[in-house]
């Protein structure tokens, strides 16, 4: 007999709360927990065992995130940030709570892939969420990007081929492309744009050390381009695999 699961969706919009209910209702193995509210969140988490968060970037009335809150309660829980504002507004909250995936709404239709993230990290139950990994899943989609545990190393698939120094003054993108060619031995030029795979400016601010010189330590940042998959990780290290 299957072991039943719990996942709790905070958000104050009422249609993403009954669609998130009866999705995870029609798995057998899942109880699902509602609330409108971060204190109603908060409550629930106090009082159940939850296996799984599912969170709107909502506040508490005294303006503490809910996200942060309830990883103070829940310290080894996945939270799934399930969200339209844009992640260079949230990633200090998400960073700091430890946010185990950032999925940006767009429309209800990406509840379903929420569904099947919360789903894959109740089957894992990993214990520890202090390497955020972000993965674009669809270069050509519209979605934001979304972060999932992953582990800091690389199987042997992978192959390191450059590094990027944070100090230098070339961009991060530069670094990237220069990379692609490297591997590929082809002409950056002959490439589609980076843009239509990554945001290299917002790349570049999620992993290279804060204002203050305080290195981000075990963030890895993974995206398709190119039929190849590169990992960029705060350390600076490039990687690519292909995809074919």
């Amino acid at each position: 007999m299957s072991v039943q699961r719990t996942v709790l969706h905070v958000d104050d919009d009422p249609e993403f709360l009954e669609l998130s209910e009866r999705l995870f209702d029609r798995a057998a193995t899942f109880e699902t927990l509602t609330a409108p509210t971060a204190e109603d969140g908060l409550r629930l988490l106090e009082t159940h065992e939850v296996d799984c968060i599912i969170s709107d970037f909502v506040v508490s009335r005294e303006g503490k995130p809910f996200i942060s809150a309830a990883r103070d309660v829940a310290v080894d829980v996945p939270i799934i940030l399930f969200t339209g504002k844009e992640w260079d507004l949230v990633s200090n909250d998400a960073l700091s709570a430890n946010v185990t995936e950032y999925v940006q709404k767009a429309g209800i239709e990406e509840i379903e892939v929420v569904k099947s993230r919360a789903e894959e990290f109740v089957a894992v139950k990993a214990g520890s969420f202090d390497n955020i990994t972000a993965d674009r899943a669809d270069a050509s989609s519209d979605a934001a990007m979304s972060f999932a545990l992953s582990p800091t190393t690389l199987d042997e698939e992978w192959e390191l081929v450059a590094h990027h120094e944070w100090t230098s003054s070339e961009e991060l993108g530069t670094t990237v492309l220069e990379a692609i060619e490297e591997y590929t031995g082809e002409d950056p030029a002959e490439f589609a744009p980076l843009f239509e795979a990554i945001d290299a400016d917002a790349l570049e601010e999620l992993l290279s050390p804060s204002v203050s010189g305080t290195e981000r330590e075990g963030v890895q940042v993974r995206f398709p381009y190119k039929g190849h998959e590169l990992a960029v990780t705060s350390d600076g290290d490039i990687a690519i695999r292909s995809l074919q």
